[in-house]
C-alpha cells in the first residue's frame, strides 16, 4: 500500500525526513481529501488514500457510490477520528457470566418483591387454616413454581446469550463480507481503469496505425507515380533499342566486310611470316656466330683480367715487403738509439754509484774511528774510576784491619 502522509494548512508534507512526491487523493468530498500519498514516479498512480475518513474509507468501492448516489459524504467533523489502537477482544464466556449473575440477582429481586407477600399471605392462611400439612404441600408446590420459574428464566438468559452470540457472529460474518466485498469491488474499478488505460492505450495504437496507412498510401501514390514514370522509360527504352539494332545490323554488315578483309590480311600476313622465318633464321645463323665470338672475347677478358689480378698481387706483395723492410730499419735505429742511451745512462749511474760508495764508506770509516776513540775513552774512563774505587776500597780494608773497633768511615761502596 503506498505511504500517506496528511497535509499541514501550508500545502507541504508532515514529516521530520526528506520529502518524497506526494499525490493528493481523488476522493470526491467538499473541499478535497486533506491527505496525500507518496508516489516515486514508477508505476500505476494511486488515486485514494484507503484511510477513514468522517467514517468513510476513501476507497474506489466507496467513490464509485458516491458518484451513483447511493452514499452520501459525511459533514467534516461529523465523525470522531477511529481509534488507533488495537480493539480490545471479546470475552463471550466471561460475558455470559456476568449476564447469568445479572439474570439471578434479577430473579431474586423479583422473587423476594412478587413472592414474598404472597408467602405472607399463604402463612396466614396457613395459620388460620391450622392444616399443616396442606401449608406444608402448598408451600413445595410454590417451591416447586418458584425453581421451575427460575429455571425457565435460565433457559431463557442462556437461549439470549447464545442468540446475542450468534448475532455477534452473524454481524461479524457480514462485516466480513461487506469488507470482501468491498475489496472485489474496488479491485473490479481498479481492473476498469486499467481497462480504460488499455483501451487509450489501444486508440493511441490505431491512431498510430491510422498514420502509418495513410503514410503507406502516400507511398502507394508514390509509388504508382514511380511505375508510371517506368513504364515511360521502358517506353523509350523499346525505342531505344530498336534502333541499337538497325545500328547492330548496320555494324554485322561492316563485320563480314571487314572478315573479308581479314581474309586477305591473313594471307598476305602468312606470306609476311614466311618471309619473317627465313630472316630469322638467317638471323640465329649471324647470332651463333657472334655469340661465338663473344665468348672468344669474354675469354680474352677473362685471361687479362687474371693477368692484372696477378700483377696487381704481385705489386701489393711487393710493396709490403718494401714497408716492411723500412718499418724493421726505423725499428732497428731505434733500437740503436735506446741502447746507446740506456749505456750511457748506465755508465752514469756506475759511476754515480761508485762515487757515492766510496764517500759512504769514508763517512762509514770516519764514523767508526770516532766512535773506537770515544769507546777508548770511555774506557779508559771506566778504568780509572774503577782503580780509585779499588784503591779507595783497599784503603778502607786496611784501616778496618788495623782498627776494627773503630767505626767505618767514608764513602759507601758502590
Amino acid at each position: 500500500m503506498w505511504g500517506v502522509s496528511e497535509s499541514n494548512a501550508g500545502g507541504g508534507v508532515v514529516g521530520c525526513g526528506a520529502q518524497v512526491p506526494t499525490v493528493p487523493c481523488e476522493f470526491p468530498m467538499p473541499g478535497g481529501c486533506p491527505n496525500v500519498m507518496d508516489y516515486s514516479g514508477t508505476g500505476r498512480k494511486p488515486k485514494y488514500c484507503q484511510q477513514v475518513v468522517d467514517g468513510l474509507r476513501h476507497a474506489a468501492y466507496s467513490a464509485y457510490r458516491v458518484a451513483s448516489g447511493a452514499i452520501t459524504v459525511p459533514a467534516p467533523g461529523s465523525h470522531p477520528p477511529a481509534p488507533t489502537g488495537t480493539p480490545t477482544p471479546p470475552h463471550p464466556v466471561t460475558q455470559a457470566r456476568a449476564d447469568v449473575a445479572k439474570l439471578h440477582e434479577q430473579l431474586g429481586n423479583l422473587v423476594d418483591r412478587q413472592l414474598q407477600p404472597l408467602l405472607v399471605q399463604l402463612v396466614e392462611a396457613l395459620h388460620i387454616a391450622a392444616d399443616p400439612d396442606s401449608a406444608t404441600a402448598e408451600v413445595d408446590a410454590a417451591h416447586r413454581e418458584a425453581r421451575t420459574r427460575i429455571d425457565a428464566a435460565d433457559a431463557a438468559a442462556e437461549d439470549a446469550l447464545a442468540r446475542a452470540v450468534t448475532a455477534e457472529r452473524a454481524a461479524e460474518d457480514a462485516r466480513a463480507a461487506q469488507t470482501a466485498a468491498e475489496d472485489i469491488a474496488e479491485q473490479a474499478l481498479t481492473e476498469l481503469d486499467e481497462a480504460r488505460d488499455q483501451r487509450d492505450q489501444h486508440q493511441r495504437t490505431a491512431t498510430a496505425l491510422a498514420d502509418e496507412v495513410a503514410e503507406t498510401h502516400t507511398a502507394l501514390a508514390a509509388a504508382e507515380a514511380d511505375a508510371t514514370t517506368t513504364t515511360t522509360a521502358l517506353t523509350e527504352a523499346h525505342s531505344e533499342v530498336e534502333r541499337l539494332t538497325s545500328r547492330l545490323a548496320a555494324a554485322e554488315a561492316a563485320r563480314d566486310d571487314a572478315r573479308t578483309e581479314l581474309a586477305a590480311t591473313t594471307q598476305h600476313l602468312a606470306d609476311v611470316t614466311e618471309s619473317r622465318d627465313e630472316t630469322r633464321a638467317a638471323l640465329a645463323t649471324e647470332r651463333r656466330e657472334l655469340g661465338e665470338q663473344r665468348r672468344r672475347a669474354e675469354l680474352a677478358e677473362q685471361r687479362t683480367a687474371r693477368d692484372d689480378l696477378t700483377i696487381s698481387s704481385l705489386t701489393d706483395q711487393l710493396t709490403a715487403a718494401r714497408d716492411d723492410a723500412r718499418d724493421q730499419a726505423e725499428r732497428a735505429a731505434a733500437a740503436r738509439a735506446e741502447l746507446a742511451a740506456a749505456t750511457a745512462q748506465t755508465t752514469a749511474l756506475r759511476e754515480a754509484a761508485t762515487t757515492a760508495t766510496a764517500a759512504a764508506t769514508a763517512h762509514a770509516e770516519q764514523r767508526l774511528a770516532d766512535a773506537r776513540t770515544r769507546h777508548d775513552e770511555q774506557l779508559a774512563d771506566l778504568r780509572a774510576r774503577h782503580d780509585e774505587q779499588l784503591a779507595d776500597l783497599r784503603a778502607q780494608l786496611d784501616r778496618a784491619q788495623l782498627d776494627p773497633a773503630q767505626p767505618q768511615t767514608g764513602a759507601d761502596t758502590p
